[in-house]
């Protein structure tokens, strides 16, 4: 039976196995697999115990059991590919807080305060991590700083081997030859002067790339 204890329990563990996946998409290279159950796990109990005898429970795991099969055949997964099975797992949490709510005779309103309290801060962490924002040493400020010296530019991009390449930096505007700043990755020099050659009126820079920083620097002459 669901307690109020077991309910705070709940939102620790939970709460816990974000902060630990944040830190290892901050500091990991890749995702590692074991995060999955750990920040899963908490939520599959309380939906077993508090829709187990439900004819919904069995619907909401088929459904979200078959999205991970399918995600299983594929060599890469990403966040949108989980996308059939998310409103399932809404309705499936939403159902579970208010009978959990009721069970341990605590407040439907601050059991769902408390747990869109928790995603909220997932979420926010997620997009500042792994958004594309104006922090200082993202592609971003990089792009920006550029522009503000005027010029066109021509950026070799070169990856620090722990580098995770879900953040990929090399991508360009369609028109790339009126784009103020290029990207490349760095082929090294045997083959990067081709490229230099096609853009002899830019300026060529040279951009290393860790989890940790980044450092712009004129490309070596020669």
């Amino acid at each position: 039976m669901l307690t109020r204890r077991s309910v705070r329990t709940f939102l620790f563990i939970w709460g816990a196995g974000i902060v630990i996946e944040v830190l290892a998409w901050l500091y990991l290279p890749g995702y590692p697999l074991w995060l999955v159950p750990l920040v899963a796990l908490p939520v599959w109990v309380v939906c077993e115990r508090t829709l187990g005898r439900s004819q919904w429970f069995g619907f909401f795991a088929v459904t979200i059991a078959s999205v991970v099969v399918g995600g299983a055949f594929v060599q890469w997964f990403w966040p949108h590919y989980a996308a059939p099975a998310v409103p399932a797992v809404l309705a499936a949490v939403a159902i579970s807080v208010h009978r959990a709510s009721i069970r341990a005779r605590v407040p439907a309103e601050r059991c769902g305060l408390a747990l869109l309290l928790v995603l909220v801060v997932h979420v926010a962490v997620a997009l500042l991590l792994h958004g594309d924002t104006e922090q200082p040493g993202s592609r971003t400020s990089v792009t920006r700083d550029l522009a503000q010296k005027g010029g066109e530019h021509l950026v070799f991009v070169q990856y620090d081997s722990d580098y995770t390449l879900h953040r990929e930096w090399v991508y360009n505007a369609a028109d790339m030859a009126a784009a103020p700043v290029i990207f490349a990755h760095d082929l090294g020099a045997d083959r990067n002067p081709a490229l230099v050659a096609l853009y002899p009126n830019r300026s060529v820079w040279l951009l290393h790339v860790s989890l940790r920083k980044t450092q712009l620097e004129p490309y070596p002459s020669g």
